[in-house]
């Protein structure tokens, strides 16, 4: 699943899961049994033997509600027998078992103290080096890493949530709230994918497309370069590169720093000629932006090619139809966003 943000289609990131317990590790101790050294005349094909094999076969058809009454069955009559080696071996294999038809389900929390407890009772009934002891460890440890998974992706899974909300905000121009909201995503979206991570930089570039809505230039800057910083490692992204170049641009141009945007303009303009060629639509924006510096700075030779450019462009994307420009490039056209900010550029125009 891709996440949308406002500076980009989506976040390229895996889709949400967690890993499921291997079944082949966990189900070991159900083919070698949990038994104690007792004499093979004390061992019949009794009850309980019967409820674990009956739970063992329930769950290698999938049905997991019947194995679950079965097994629970077979804990509780091994519970009774705990007093002996022979019980306690059996009440860790049963345990064993139910914990095994909780995991299948993804329900580790269940399945955790099953197996802490399981490991405690064979502890007691075996040797200290009986390999079913390492097993139901090995076991343990495979359900609390699926648990902390699990977590980490309902983590993520709200914080995806949380984007949703921020990018309706944002469209609404309910800069406030978007900030919030984006604020609360960028930590756990570092933590998930790493602070160097493509999907953060394009929350961080959200954020800073709020904070210069909301005339907080000083913020959007910083933003915007830690964006960048990202970028210059994913030689892929040349084209949101570009647009976080013009983003930031703009954050200068409209504070009448012409001499820090007219470098990032240009850079930005560069990248996507580069990866697009020179007539495509994308570049429309930095054509505008670039002509308008060069109008702002009374220098109107340099702008008029520019604006010719662009008019070109237009004409030819009219004769073409939208609906194929975006055929040509896609990804193009959503990566590349016309800053909202863009249209504060006519009150600086004379």
């Amino acid at each position: 699943m891709y996440w949308r943000c406002r500076f980009a289609a989506g976040w390229i990131g895996s889709p949400l899961r967690y890993r499921i317990v291997n079944a082949v590790v966990v189900s070991i101790l159900l083919s070698i049994g949990l038994t104690a050294e007792v004499p093979a005349q004390s061992s019949p094909i009794d009850e309980w033997t019967q409820l674990e094999q009956q739970a063992a076969e329930h769950y290698r058809g999938s049905d997991y509600a019947a194995a679950l009454v079965v097994a629970q069955q077979a804990v509780t009559l091994a519970e009774h027998e705990l007093a002996t080696s022979v019980g306690s071996a059996r009440l860790a294999s049963s345990l064993n078992l139910l914990a095994l038809v909780h995991q299948a389900q993804g329900n580790y929390a269940e399945a955790q103290p099953l197996l802490e407890r399981a490991v405690a009772v064979a502890v007691e009934a075996l040797s200290a080096d009986h390999p079913n002891i390492a097993a139901l460890r090995e076991n343990l440890s495979a359900v609390e890493q699926a648990q902390r998974e699990q977590q980490a992706a309902r983590t993520l899974q709200q914080a995806q949530h949380l984007n949703e909300q921020a990018l309706a905000h944002h469209e609404r121009g309910e800069y406030g709230a978007a900030e919030a909201l984006y604020a609360q995503v960028l930590p756990v979206v570092e933590s998930h994918f790493g602070a160097q991570s493509l999907e953060a930089a394009r929350v961080k570039g959200s954020l800073a497309d709020t904070h210069g809505a909301r005339k907080q230039y000083e913020q959007a800057e910083s933003l915007y370069q830690q964006m960048l910083q990202i970028l210059e490692q994913h030689p892929s992204e040349r084209v949101t590169q570009a647009g976080a170049l013009n983003a930031l641009g703009v954050i200068h141009y409209v504070q009448r720093q012409y001499a820090k945007a007219e470098p990032l303009f240009q850079r930005s303009l560069a990248l996507l000629e580069a990866e697009l060629g020179t007539e495509h639509e994308s570049l429309l924006p930095m054509l505008d932006n670039l002509a308008t510096l060069y109008r702002a700075t009374n220098r109107r030779a340099e702008a008029d090619p520019l604006l010719h450019r662009a008019a070109a462009i237009r004409k030819s994307q009219a004769a073409a139809g939208r609906a194929a420009a975006q055929r040509d490039f896609q990804r193009g056209a959503d990566v590349v966003i016309r800053h909202h900010l863009l249209l504060m550029f006519r009150e600086y125009v004379s």
